[in-house]
């Protein structure tokens, strides 16, 4: 992380290039974006150009002062970009509308315009599989939170028909979320796209792209390097950048590069990759059979467009084997069972896909951890599973005792064939002593836990004086609470939140999928959910971040299918005593309207820390 520079006047001549951050993980990424479509957001949601210029320098002017004086505050200065650039992907041109149909725009499944709902990038390379950045899907709760546009152009004109589901999301299992070696994931759809598909560069037709050789990006990231001032377009980007010797790269960025990455730029910067381009291709035009490749992965890099710090793409031909073995047999299903009361029991069915254009045999498939997981039945055991076909694995979680529980899955093919080795997890919650703060009558069985448990607690303007106030969690830990609910019903409730706007969460699942969250200093908000016939298992989970606390640091539930009464002079007026106590409470006493400005109406590419630099994805 950088550290703030003594020359205090250096960094203020770069005040409108500041790139504010918050960590190093790259879970930030995929929440700073998706947070913007939660209900009740306080700022206008989506990828638009942000008109507070004036105010974000002026504002970002105290918080550096500020910081320097009460807290160390650590920030990157970020370098200005090469005079004369064209904002565009950065310094291309519109993409005509044909030219790239296996171009695909990643889009959260809850927004309906596109150009709201796109967050990265990512290539059609067979009929129902697409390619993209792991830091990208890496963070999802289930495929059922995007779906895809193919062969797209103008992200104004999505319809729903041009949106395509995704039915499986496999990240490579080497991933690494910190140095971000093994960046790359891949998307299979719920049914076979017709666009062209893109080849993938092997490691021959790699190995022979000269340094300084061009070659070609996409993408619909943000045209501008002034990351406090993004601007996304609707249309498609492009431009061409040269291949930049991997050496002196991986110079610049600490010897932190592997040999599965690989560079590109020019010295002089003003060309790039940025902000939502993650995920998207570099590309390789072979004259010899007039065909494109995909040499990488847009991955990472130190800003946008800056001299001498060329971009980092995941190099694609080391894949192929792993993608070649993932689209031919491939394990479908969900292998989180999630959140669950103790000694309740869950039931899962993953299947087994045969897509290798030959019949396979399974010798064995086995599951350790049998105190906490069952295989139900061995259906794919000493088996033949012939071409374009599958077989069922069901499985079980029942929680014996609290906590998280893992389990590995493993299929083999007999003797010379790779096996499948997937892990599978669950978290069985303790039941609570006193619910009362909800209000049921009668009252159900409630649970809680994970790193702390949900409490009883005095509430201001609640129900009879209490509510359930989340557990004292700290950084990268979460607090769940759960109750089975019976439909058709409707679910109503209270909830309200002291957290830090848009990063600290409390979300709501029914079922494993996300159905709202909550985030910021919100008062209390009513919610009514329709529950459609059946047990639906309903969880409402705190999950903080890496760092960071604002206000209370605390969320509350109150009025389970309750009428509010309101209860004057009721609570403690402290709302249970506050929460795990804020890191920078001292700041944000004095900059409290400055950091909501500016810290939450950015898309930005999340950071990786060596030393004294920050490397920033392009997503």
């Amino acid at each position: 992380m950088c550290k703030i520079p003594a020359n205090i006047a250096g960094i203020l001549s770069k005040l409108s290039q500041l790139t504010y951050h918050k960590s190093s993980t790259l879970q930030q990424c995929f929440a700073e974006k998706w947070s913007s479509t939660m209900t009740k957001p306080s700022r206008p949601s989506g990828r638009k150009k942000p008109d507070n210029t004036n105010l974000y320098r002026k504002a970002g002017l105290l918080l550096l002062l500020t910081g320097l004086l009460l807290t160390g505050f650590s920030i990157s200065a970020q370098a200005e970009p090469a005079t004369g650039v064209t904002p565009r992907i950065i310094g291309g041109t519109n993409a005509s509308p044909d030219d790239y149909p296996w171009a695909v725009a990643l889009l959260r499944a809850n927004i309906g315009d596109g150009f709201d709902a796109q967050f990265c990038g990512g290539t059609l390379i067979a009929s129902r599989w697409i390619l993209t950045a792991a830091h990208c899907v890496n963070d999802l709760s289930s495929a059922s939170e995007i779906e895809v546009a193919i062969g797209i152009n103008n992200l104004n004109n999505i319809s729903n028909t041009d949106r395509q589901t995704v039915s499986n999301i496999f990240v490579h299992p080497s991933y690494n979320t910190i140095s971000l070696n093994n960046d790359i994931a891949l998307l299979e759809l719920a049914t076979p796209s017709s666009n062209t598909a893109l080849n993938i560069a092997d490691n021959n037709l790699t190995d022979n792209i000269a340094t300084d050789e061009l070659m070609t990006i996409i993408g619909w990231g943000t045209t501008n390097a002034n990351l406090q001032t993004p601007i996304f377009p609707n249309l498609l980007q492009e431009t061409q950048i040269p291949r930049f010797d991997f050496a002196a790269c991986n110079s610049i960025y600490n010897n932190l590069l592997t040999d599965n990455m690989i560079c590109a730029g020019f010295a002089a910067g003003g060309k790039d990759t940025c902000q939502g381009d993650s995920g998207g291709p570099i590309l390789y035009f072979n004259t010899s059979d007039s065909t494109y490749y995909q040499t990488g992965v847009t991955s990472f890099g130190n800003g946008c467009a800056v001299a001498n710090t060329p971009g980092v793409y995941t190099r694609a031909a080391n894949y192929i084997d792993w993608i070649n073995n993932t689209m031919s047999t491939t394990l479908a299903g969900q292998r989180q069972f999630g959140y669950h009361g103790i000694n309740r029991s869950a039931s899962t069915t993953l299947t087994l896909n045969n897509n290798s254009g030959a019949d396979i045999a399974v010798s064995a498939v086995n599951l350790d951890n049998p105190t906490n997981f069952t295989l139900l039945s061995q259906n794919c055991t000493d088996t033949i599973i012939v071409d374009d076909s599958n077989c069922s694995i069901p499985l079980q979680f029942q929680a014996t005792n609290v906590g998280t529980h893992l389990a590995t899955l493993s299929i083999d093919f007999g003797s010379g064939n790779p096996s499948i080795n997937s892990a599978i997890s669950g978290t069985g919650l303790a039941t609570v002593n006193n619910a009362t703060g909800l209000d049921e009558t009668p009252a159900r069985l409630w649970y809680s836990g994970d790193n702390a448990s949900w409490f009883n607690a005095p509430t201001n303007n609640s129900t009879g004086g209490t509510a359930m106030r989340s557990g004292n969690i700290g950084d990268n830990q979460n607090t769940a609470l759960l109750a089975y609910f019976t439909g058709p019903d409707t679910l109503s409730f209270r909830w309200k939140a002291s957290t830090e706007q848009d990063f600290d969460l409390l979300k709501l699942y029914i079922n494993d999928v996300l159905i709202d969250a909550i985030s910021g200093n919100q008062d209390w908000q009513q919610r009514n959910i329709a529950l459609s016939a059946g047990e639906h298992r309903v969880v409402w989970v705190y999950e903080k971040d890496s760092t960071v606390s604002e206000f209370q640091d605390t969320v509350w539930l109150d009025s389970i299918n309750t009428p509010f009464v309101n209860n004057p002079g009721s609570g403690s007026g402290s709302d249970g005593g506050g929460g795990g106590g804020g890191k920078l409470s001292r700041l944000f006493l004095l900059l409290l309207i400055v950091m909501l400005v500016l810290r939450k109406n950015l898309y930005r590419r999340p950071i990786i820390s060596s030393g004294n630099k920050q490397y920033m994805t392009g997503a």
